[in-house]
């Protein structure tokens, strides 16, 4: 019978280069919560809202590990090292140290389509019910601006009267699309290592909805227009649109929108560098 070292050395000698110890169900995917602090910037390792997660992680890990051990072990040698858990754990920990798995890679790529905003940092005032066309046309033009739209394009201002004339209560202009949870983190995030008011690029949606949103009475309209949107990024700009997340109404709260009504290509283009 081998010694506890002699063991140790044998199932080591046998381990592959490299494990995955983490597999993420198909139907595993990030909760609202979770979507909301990765928008925002915060590291989701000293978050509450991963820390169920992060020990889920752990316990796959762990359970992976011993089960490789057990699978490398003689007859009768598993039970030798479960008695010497300074040895077990030297395995398990090597063990960890080749795996390749990304859980939380995988968990972003899982996640389905979600319905998110661009905040266009213009705000359309309230009242529009009783202004003159002459108000109407410069609201119009605004938002086009905004929006870097062509403002000599008629059926364009044509449907930007009309988003004016149903935001009767004004609020905050976005972008409105679904699409990839990954991609929307990358745009709210700035380029890697580059400070935030540096250029870091320019995002363009294709024939996106635009949307005028009163957040805090609750009401709003919404229209799609032809043509790009082409925008330079602004960071922490993307808002996860979902029902009952905080910081007033969404417009999925207003309207409950069906989120593949809302989807659009959307390109991210980063500065190269010199």
């Amino acid at each position: 019978m081998r010694t506890v070292e002699e063991i140790k050395q044998n199932v080591i000698d046998q381990l592959a280069d490299k494990y995955e110890l983490v597999c993420i169900d198909y139907d595993d995917q990030l909760m609202d919560e979770q979507i909301v602090l990765l928008l925002a910037g915060d590291n989701p390792f000293d978050s509450k809202a991963f820390a169920d997660f992060d020990e889920w992680v752990d316990d796959c890990c762990y359970d992976a590990a011993l089960s490789v051990i057990g699978d490398l072990c003689e007859d009768g040698e598993y039970e030798i090292l479960k008695r010497d858990s300074d040895a077990l754990d030297g395995i398990r920990l090597t063990i960890r140290e080749r795996d390749v798995s990304d859980p939380f890679g995988d968990l972003l790529k899982a996640t389905g389509d979600r319905l998110f905003r661009y905040d266009l940092g213009y705000d359309l005032a309230d009242g529009s019910w009783a202004w003159a066309d002459e108000e109407y046309e410069v609201a119009a033009l605004e938002i086009a601006e905004a929006a870097g739209l062509n403002p000599d394009n008629g059926d364009l201002l044509r449907e930007l009267w009309s988003l004016v004339a149903e935001s009767t209560d004004g609020g905050r202009l976005y972008v409105l699309w679904s699409g990839d949870v990954a991609q929307a983190v990358d745009l709210a995030s700035a380029v890697e290592g580059t400070p935030e008011h540096d250029n870091p690029g320019t995002v363009t949606f294709v024939e996106p909805h635009l949307l005028v949103l009163n957040s805090w009475n609750g009401s709003g309209s919404e229209v799609r227009v032809e043509g790009n949107v082409t925008l330079p990024i602004v960071p922490r700009r993307v808002q996860l649109d979902a029902a009952k997340i905080g910081g007033g109404y969404s417009w999925t709260d207003v309207a409950g929108p069906v989120t593949s009504a809302y989807g659009c290509d959307v390109t991210i283009v980063r500065p190269t560098g010199e």
